[in-house]
Order: structure tokens, then C-alpha cells, then sequence
């Protein structure tokens, strides 16, 4: 691998997950200290090579959703504390990490050794699918990404099955043999964007648009597109990234079918509706591990740090949503080769980036490339910059269960929150409310998990300011 300027460091191997795990941390500090390691890269499925499981720090889904799946602790040196609320950035990996999800020679020789297409990520957009209720985040991410309106016109029927310009394509409007004949009918180039924020299932590979049920129709399934030509794909789908299912999953599906690049959610994943929708900065969870991972891109790094900047700026600018923000940082990892980037020639297209970003980012690279400051100090620089938004009389508590129902209907949007849990079918005194304290702000969080049955048990919170103002409402994204 010399000649690809990929030379490995160690080759860790065992039968046993705890030897395995143990020995892959000892052999990262060792090269770390050593200053020798860049990457890490995992080969196989979760099955060749354990995926750790922590548990969730998001407590109205722990029922359903009691870990999180990561490959992060491959890159991380830092110990995870689960009781500490900051020891999340022990979770943010040193060194980056990425897995290839096959031990087929071929799949492997080519997602690590093919260089990628040189494609500017301005310009690389393909086309996003999107389920019908998250339409507008959904737009935002591309338009946002891509700096132009144009690519994110919502396409809400298939045109003779066409894809007649890239766009977001909106399910129920859509399902899968219409995307499966658009994309065999179309000249998709080598090395495209595609993002899909669709439904998901941990009993099933496919993802779903949603017409009358969780799982209808079919919008995407391993076989649907034949040939991925070394595209990055993004899914905020739950269980998008999973693997572990009784057939190859659609991320295994991917790497087979030619792609490059995957990034996606191993569990429940959340992120904002369209319902009572207020703008871009309502974007949350999912929305802006996949915004900032395709912002990343276009600052010129590489797979690998393009998804610890996302999680990054996920920590450190979604307060109001600070445990959804944690357990997205530990669900959503990378699959291809952490070293590759799209085109250093991109960063020409880049917006400005305020200059203390600027300077924070230049020293999380820094510290994972080996040069300048230790991973160590870049994690506590992190750490400080989150520090810096939260005042030392932060709290947070959870309503008497006879309280919540006296407190919510002094709330400024009581109607549209009774009308949101209407749709839900769901009883407000069923809900839990909980309050976050930041001294100069104050926030209300309403979640709960609805009685409807032809949406399954989604689950759901509603954040308000301390007026009762509906903020945010989020939903996860498939079925627990």
C-alpha cells in the first residue's frame, strides 16, 4: 500500500470483542505517542470486527434505543465516562476513523486505494430524497450545501421517471422502482453527493416514505441502484448505517455496488419536521451532522475529519437539544477510507468562515494529522468552546407528572402544540416536560411517543422558549 501513501501501522485481530477492542486502543496510543498514526481504518462487517456499544444519553428513548453503536473509540484516547455530561468529546475521535464494511478483496482494494473522483463539492450535488414531513430541512441541507436555491426545488412526482435536474425527490411522490429506473435511465457523474432523509427500521434494510405507514412506500432498498460510479452518499434514515441484518444492508449494498463513501446513523436518529417550521436554524440532530459533514467537504477535509467537524459543530451549536446533539454524535460514523477527500481545489468555493472557527477547526486538524497541537489539546479546546456557551447556573429538571398539564397550557402556542399532539394522537398530561436552565435563556422540551398506529411508535419533542414559543419540533426518523 506504500505507493497509495497508505502504509498500516498495525493489524489488530482477535476472536474475543473485549481482547479486540482493548488491543486496537493500546496499539492507536502507542503510534500516537510515537506520532506515527494518521487514520484508523476498520475492515469487515460488525460481525468481522465489533462495533462498541455506550449507552444512550438521550433518556426519552432509552425503552426503545438503550446504546449506541460507534466506531469513534477505535480513534478515541480519552476513557468515556457515561455519567459525565463532557465526557461526550472523548467520543469526538483523535484520530479519525472510517470502516469498510466488506473482507471482499476487491470491495476493499477499491474503497481504500481508488483515489476519488476530482469533483469541486460545490458542484457534486446529485439529488436528495426526502420523506414527504421532512421536506424543508431537507432543502435547506442542499441549499445550504450547495449555495444555490435551484438545487433544492422539491420534485414531488416522478416526470416519466426522470431525473430532469438535480433536486430533492419527495416520498410518497416517489418510491423505489421510480428512483430505480430515474437512476438507471440517468448519467449520474462519478464521485456525486446523494442525500437521503427518509425513514428507517431495525428489522428491515430498506428505507421508507411515508403514505399512511411506517414503512410505505419503499423508497430505497439494497438492490435499487445498481451501480453508485464511487458517490458519497449521507443518510439521516434511523438505522441508516446499520448493520447486522439477515441480509446484506444497504450500506454493505453500496460499497458492492461501486460507492465510495457512506455516512449514517447505527440506531434512532432525530431531526426537525416540517410542521410549524422556523427557518434554518431550527435545523437539528441529524440535520446538522449531515449540513456540516457536506460543509466540511467543501473546506477541503478529508471524509474522516469532515464528520468529527460535524459532530463538533453539532455539540457546540444545538443547546437547546443538547441530548439529541450527544447521542448523534455517537451513532453517526463513517464507512470508506477516512483519508480520502473530494478535491483540495474546492476550497476556493468556500464561503468565509468566521475566524474563530476557523482557528478551532485548523487545530482539531492539526492534532489528528500529528503536527502542532496533541489530539488531546484539540479535544480540550472543543471542550472549552462548549464550556463557553453554557453560564455555571445551568440546570436542568423534569416537571411533576401532575404539573406538566397546569404548566403547558399557560404556554404562548398551546394551540399549536394540542394540535401537533392531536395529530399524534396523544394526550398531553402522557407527555413529559422538562426544563433547561442557561440563566439569560430558558428553554421547555414536550416529548413523548405517539398513539398513532400507522406512524408506529415514532417518538417526538417540541421545544419552546421560556414564553411557551414553539421553537423546534423533531421527530425521530423510522420506527422504534
Amino acid at each position: 500500500m506504500d505507493k497509495h501513501l497508505a502504509s498500516p501501522l498495525a493489524l489488530v485481530a482477535d476472536d474475543d470483542l473485549g481482547q479486540l477492542q482493548s488491543k486496537a486502543r493500546q496499539a492507536l496510543k502507542r503510534h500516537l505517542a510515537a506520532g506515527e498514526v494518521k487514520y484508523v481504518c476498520v475492515l469487515g462487517s460488525w460481525a468481522d470486527v465489533p462495533v462498541f456499544r455506550v449507552p444512550n444519553p438521550c433518556r426519552r428513548c432509552l425503552e426503545d434505543d438503550p446504546f449506541c453503536s460507534t466506531d469513534a473509540l477505535y480513534g478515541c484516547v480519552e476513557p468515556y465516562d457515561s455519567d459525565d455530561e463532557e465526557s461526550i468529546f472523548s467520543m469526538i475521535d483523535a484520530v479519525p476513523v472510517g470502516r469498510i464494511p466488506s473482507l471482499d478483496p476487491d470491495v476493499v482494494a477499491r474503497a481504500l486505494l481508488e483515489t476519488p473522483v476530482a469533483l469541486d463539492p460545490a458542484h457534486a450535488f446529485a439529488f436528495g430524497v426526502t420523506a414527504e414531513c421532512w421536506s424543508l430541512p431537507t432543502r435547506a441541507i442542499v441549499r445550504l450545501f450547495t449555495d444555490t436555491a435551484a438545487k433544492a426545488n422539491l420534485v414531488e412526482e416522478p416526470q416519466s421517471r426522470a431525473l430532469a435536474a438535480p433536486g430533492v425527490l419527495a416520498s410518497p411522490g416517489w418510491d423505489a422502482d421510480d428512483l430505480r429506473h430515474a437512476v438507471s435511465q440517468a448519467s449520474m457523474e462519478p464521485g456525486a453527493v446523494l442525500l437521503f432523509n427518509v425513514h428507517g427500521s431495525p428489522d428491515e434494510t430498506g428505507w421508507f416514505g411515508q403514505a399512511g405507514g411506517p414503512c410505505e412506500p419503499k423508497i430505497m432498498t439494497p438492490g435499487t441502484i445498481q451501480q453508485f460510479n464511487s458517490a458519497l452518499l449521507i443518510s439521516e434514515a434511523c438505522y441508516g448505517g446499520a448493520l447486522g441484518y439477515d441480509e446484506p444492508s444497504i450500506v454493505e449494498q453500496f460499497f458492492a455496488n461501486g460507492g465510495k463513501a457512506f455516512v449514517g446513523c447505527s440506531v434512532i436518529a432525530w431531526g426537525t419536521t416540517n410542521r410549524y417550521w422556523g427557518g434554518d436554524e431550527c435545523l437539528s440532530g441529524a440535520d446538522l451532522i449531515a449540513l456540516h459533514f457536506l460543509k466540511g467537504l467543501r473546506q477541503g477535509f478529508e471524509f474522516g475529519g469532515a464528520l468529527k467537524h460535524a459532530k463538533t459543530e453539532v455539540m457546540c451549536g444545538d443547546l437547546d437539544s443538547d441530548d439529541i446533539a450527544r447521542k448523534s454524535v455517537m451513532s453517526f460514523n463513517l464507512f470508506g477510507a477516512p483519508w480520502h477527500s473530494m478535491q483540495a481545489a474546492a476550497l476556493a468555493s468556500v464561503r468565509p468562515v468566521r475566524p474563530e472557527k476557523t482557528s478551532l477547526l485548523d487545530r482539531v486538524r492539526s492534532g489528528r494529522t500529528g503536527g502542532g497541537e496533541s489530539p488531546t489539546g484539540a479535544l480540550d479546546a472543543i471542550r472549552q468552546r462548549y464550556r463557553s456557551r453554557l453560564p455555571a447556573d445551568y440546570r436542568r429538571f423534569f416537571a411533576r407528572q401532575d404539573e406538566v398539564l397546569s404548566q403547558v397550557t399557560q404556554f404562548k402556542d398551546i394551540d399549536k402544540i394540542e394540535t401537533f399532539l392531536s395529530d399524534m394522537q396523544v394526550m398531553l398530561d402522557d407527555c413529559e416536560l422538562e426544563t433547561l436552565d442557561f440563566g439569560d435563556e430558558l428553554f421547555y422540551r414536550l416529548s413523548g411517543k405517539t398513539q398513532k398506529k400507522s406512524m408506529g411508535s415514532q417518538l417526538f419533542m417540541l421545544v419552546t422558549d421560556r414564553h411557551g414559543q414553539l421553537i423546534k419540533t423533531l421527530t425521530t426518523k423510522g420506527t422504534t
